[in-house]
C-alpha cells in the first residue's frame, strides 16, 4: 500500500556517484527514504553518460575513483553548457582537507565528509537544491523583467522621439510609466533626472520633487568601490545598456539590493537623448537566501552555530595549530534537570530559558572558543590555542557559573544548573568525534557526581563508559530472561519490636556481570529509558508479592516501593500504579511511594499536584533521605507526605557525634509536629537502636534488624514474628 504522505516528499532527481557499493548503497537509501529520485553510478565515465542523457537536479560526486576520479568528471561537466551549472556535492574522505580545498576551489557547492551522517547529508542536499531553486527563480525573473523592460524601454523611447507628433501615445507611455510596479527613472544625455514614476517613491523613498534635476548618483551606497561605477558606465557606453544588482540607500539611510537595467535611448540619426533605467527591490529575495544560509548552519531557537559549523571550527584549529604545545577542549554540557522544566510548566519555557542562556553564552566566551547547540539543553564548546587544561577548566567554570543564576522567565522562578565534561586534543583523542565521545563520558560522570560540576575525561571513564553501554545492552533483556528479583528489608516498629512492613529493593544478577549493584545499574536504566517498564515491573511484583501474602495469612504487609526522578515525572504515573493495585486487589494503603527531595525540587507546584493524584488512590508518601538535599519547611508542610526518613549518613554517628544525634531528633520532632511517622534507615548497631528507641523513633531498618531478603525469606520470618537479632537484643 502506497505511504499517504509520499506526495508530499521531495521529487528532486540525483546523481550519486561513488565507487565504494556500501557507501553507495547507504547513500541511495537515506535520499529515498526523504522522496528523492536516485540514479546510481560506480564510474566517471557511466556517470558522463547517464548526465548526458538526463541531467538530475544535483550530483553528490565522490572524489576517490580509480580510472576517472571525481575531479576529471566534475572538470568534464564544467565543460559542458547544459551541465556546467548543475550543483554538485563532493564525497571526500574526512581525513582529506586538500581534496576538499580543490574541490571547492574548482566551484564545488559544498562537501561532506565519508562516512556520511544522515542529517548533514540531507541538511546540505536541501540547501543546496533550495538555493539551486532560488538561483533558478530569480534568473527567470531577470530574464523575464529584462525582456519586458527592454520592450517597455523601446516603447518609451519611441514615445519620447514621437512625443511632440502623438500625444495619444504619450499619454499611454505615462500611464504604462506611473502603473510599473518597478522605480523607473528617466535622465537627459547628461544624466540629469527628467522623470521618474511612482514605484520610485515607493522604493527609495525620495519623492519626485527630491529626484528631479540631481544626478542617480544621490542614490549610491559604499558597498561598492569606483571600480564598479566605472564598469557599469563603460558597459553602457560600449553596448548601449547594463544590467547588474546594485546597492542602493535609500532617504531613511536603508541600503536595499536593488536589480537595475540601464538603456541608453538614441533618436534616428543615432545620437544618445536619454537614459532610462529601471529598478527592482530584490531585498525580499536577498533575505530569502541569507535565511537559508543562516539556517543551514545555526540553531533556528538560539541563533548558535550548529555542529556543522563546530566540525569546520575544530578543523580551521587544528590546521592552524603552530605548535604542539598548543591544545584544543572540547567541551560538552547540558543543563541538568531541564527535562524537570519541559514537563511541568512546558516547553515554551524551555525555549525561553535556552534562548536566554545562549545570550550569556555569547556575551561571556572569548571570539576564538565557538559554542554550539547540539540539540534539546545540549551544548558544545570547542576552545583552541589553549597551552595547559586549567585555561579550559577555567572555561568551563565560567559556564558552570553563567548557568547557576536563578532565572526569572514569565513569573517561573528557576534554579538551573548545568554539568560539563571535557576532553583535550591530543591528549584525549585526535579527531573530533573520539573528543566528543570522550567528552560526553566525561559529561557522564559529572553527573553522576550530583551535577553542577565539569570532569575531566580520564580513561577509566572511558572503560566506564564500554561497561555502560555492555549493561545497556543486557538491561534491555534482563526482565524477559528473569534475572532480575525483588528483595525485601523489614522495618522494625521501635515500640512493639514486631516487623510491620518492608522496602522493596530491586536485585539483578546477570550472568555475564554476576551481581550487579543498583547504584550502577539504576542510573544505567534511568539514562537508557528502561526504568519505566522496569520500575512498573517491581511495582507489579510487589503488589501481587503483597497479595499473595494476604491470601495466605500473613495479613496486610506494608511495602514501600520506590521511585526514580524519570518515573515520578511519568504522566501515566498514576494510572500505572492503580492498575497494580487493583489488578492483584490489595488495599492501597500497602502500598507506599518513596520519592527523594531531588525530586521535588525541580517544580514544587507539579510535584505537589503529582503526590495528591498519588495521594487519592490511598497509596502513602515517604520522603526518602530527607535532610541530605534541599530541605526546606515551607514546602515540607504543604506536601501530602506521610513518612519521613532519616539518611543513614545521620544514623551512622547518631550515637557518638552531637551534630547527627541533633540532626536525627529535629526530624524526629519535626515528624511528630507535622503529623508524620518517621523511619531510620541503615541501622547497624545496637548503640544506634537504643538511641532511635529512647528518643521516640517510629521504625528502624538496616542490617542490624536484617539484611533485604528474597520474598520466601522474608515470608518465613514474617512468620517467626520477630528477627532473630531483635529477639536477642529485645529485654
Amino acid at each position: 500500500m502506497a505511504n499517504p504522505d509520499q506526495d508530499s516528499l521531495s521529487h528532486d532527481s540525483i546523481l550519486v556517484i561513488d565507487a565504494t557499493p556500501d557507501s553507495l548503497r547507504i547513500i541511495s537509501e537515506h535520499l529515498r527514504s526523504e522522496g528523492y529520485a536516485v540514479q546510481q553510478a560506480q564510474d566517471g565515465r557511466l556517470a558522463l553518460s547517464m548526465v548526458s542523457m538526463k541531467a538530475p537536479d544535483l550530483i553528490l560526486l565522490d572524489i576517490a575513483m580509480p580510472d576517472m576520479d571525481g575531479f576529471e568528471v566534475w572538470r568534464r561537466l564544467k565543460a559542458e553548457k547544459a551541465t556546467r551549472d548543475i550543483p554538485v556535492i563532493l564525497l571526500t574522505g574526512r581525513d582529506d582537507p586538500a581534496g576538499t580545498a580543490r574541490g571547492i576551489k574548482l566551484g564545488a557547492r559544498d562537501y561532506i565528509g565519508k562516512p556520511c551522517e544522515r542529517e548533514e547529508l540531507m541538511l546540505k542536499i536541501r540547501t543546496q537544491l533550495e538555493l539551486q531553486s532560488l538561483r533558478a527563480g530569480l534568473e527567470t525573473r531577470v530574464r523575464l523583467r529584462t525582456a519586458q523592460l527592454e520592450t517597455a524601454a523601446n516603447a518609451l523611447r519611441d514615445e519620447v522621439n514621437m512625443r511632440r507628433k502623438a500625444e495619444e501615445a504619450l499619454e499611454l507611455a505615462g500611464k504604462v510609466f506611473d502603473a510599473s510596479f518597478d522605480a523607473i527613472i528617466v535622465t537627459d544625455v547628461r544624466g540629469n533626472i527628467m522623470a521618474v514614476n511612482p514605484a520610485f517613491t515607493r522604493i527609495s523613498g525620495y519623492t519626485r520633487e527630491d529626484a528631479l534635476g540631481k544626478n542617480p548618483n544621490f542614490l549610491k551606497s559604499d558597498r561598492h568601490d569606483d571600480g564598479f561605477y566605472e564598469r557599469k558606465w563603460s558597459s553602457l557606453a560600449e553596448k548601449g545598456h547594463w544590467t547588474g544588482e546594485v546597492w542602493n540607500r535609500r532617504k531613511d539611510g536603508n541600503v536595499l539590493p536593488m536589480m537595475e537595467t540601464i538603456s541608453a535611448c538614441k533618436d534616428k540619426n543615432g545620437a544618445i537623448t536619454n537614459y532610462i533605467s529601471v529598478i527592482i527591490d530584490i531585498s525580499e529575495m536577498k533575505d530569502a537566501q541569507t535565511l537559508i544560509k543562516f539556517l543551514a548552519y545555526h540553531d533556528p531557537l538560539t541563533g548558535l552555530p550548529n555542529r556543522i559549523v563546530a566540525r569546520e571550527h575544530f578543523d580551521s584549529l587544528i590546521n592552524d595549530s603552530g605548535a604542539d604545545s598548543e591544545m584544543v577542549a572540547v567541551m560538552c554540557f547540558d543543563l541538568d534537570r531541564f527535562k524537570i522544566i519541559n514537563d511541568s510548566i512546558g516547553h515554551a519555557i524551555g525555549d525561553q530559558v535556552l534562548k536566554i542562556l545562549a545570550g550569556k553564552f555569547l556575551s561571556s566566551l572569548n571570539d576564538g572558543d565557538k559554542i554550539t547547540r547540539q540539540g534539546g539543553d545540549e551544548f558544545l564548546l570547542i576552545s583552541g590555542k589553549i597551552s595547559k587544561l586549567d585555561q579550559a577548566i577555567g572555561i568551563a567554570q565560567l559556564i558552570i557559573e553563567l548557568v547557576d543564576q536563578e532565572l526569572l522567565v514569565d513569573g517561573h522562578r528557576l534554579s538551573i544548573s548545568a554539568s560539563l565534561g571535557i576532553a583535550v586534543y591530543p591528549d584525549h583523542g585526535r579527531t573530533l568525534d573520539d573528543l566528543l565521545r570522550n567528552a560526553e563520558n566525561a559529561l557522564y560522570q559529572a553527573k553522576k557526581d550530583g551535577g553542577n560540576t565539569y570532569r575531566v575525561f580520564t580513561e577509566d571513564m572511558g572503560r566506564e563508559a564500554m561497561r555502560k553501554l555492555q549493561m545497556q545492552t543486557l538491561l534491555r533483556v534482563a526482565l524477559a530472561n528473569e534475572e532480575m528479583d525483588v528483595f525485601y528489608q523489614p522495618k522494625i516498629e521501635l515500640k512493639s519490636g514486631e516487623i510491620v512492613g518492608a522496602e522493596a529493593l530491586l536485585r539483578w544478577h546477570n550472568p555475564e556481570l554476576g551481581h550487579v549493584s543498583p547504584a550502577e545499574f539504576i542510573p544505567c536504566a534511568e539514562e537508557s529509558g528502561l526504568i519505566h517498564p522496569i520500575g512498573e515491573w517491581v511495582l507489579n511484583s510487589v503488589c501481587y508479592q503483597v497479595g499473595k501474602w494476604r491470601n495466605e495469612g500473613l495479613g496486610n504487609v506494608h511495602v514501600s516501593v520506590n521511585l526514580s526522578g524519570h518515573q515520578f515525572l511519568d504522566k501515566n504515573l498514576g494510572k500505572i500504579v492503580e492498575q497494580a493495585i487493583r489488578r492483584n486487589h490489595i488495599p492501597a494503603q500497602l502500598i507506599e511511594l518513596e520519592i527523594t527531595e531531588s525530586i521535588l525540587m525541580g517544580n514544587i507546584n507539579y510535584a505537589n499536584l503529582v503526590l495528591m493524584s498519588l495521594k487519592e488512590i490511598g497509596v502513602t508518601i515517604s520522603l526518602d533521605d530527607f535532610g541530605t538535599g534541599y530541605s526546606s519547611l515551607s514546602y515540607l508542610k504543604n506536601l501530602p507526605v506521610d513518612t519521613l526518613k532519616i539518611d543513614k549518613s545521620f544514623v551512622d554517628d547518631v550515637d557518638v557525634s552531637p551534630n547527627d544525634a541533633a540532626i536525627a531528633l529535629t526530624i524526629i520532632a519535626l515528624s511528630r509536629n507535622l503529623g508524620m511517622s518517621v523511619v531510620a534507615e541503615g541501622v547497624e548497631n545496637r548503640e544506634q537502636y537504643a538511641f532511635l528507641q529512647k528518643n521516640d523513633c517510629d521504625m528502624i531498618q538496616g542490617f542490624y534488624i536484617s539484611k533485604p531478603l528474597p520474598a520466601a525469606e522474608f515470608e518465613e520470618l514474617m512468620r517467626l514474628g520477630c528477627p532473630r537479632t531483635m529477639k536477642d537484643n529485645v529485654a
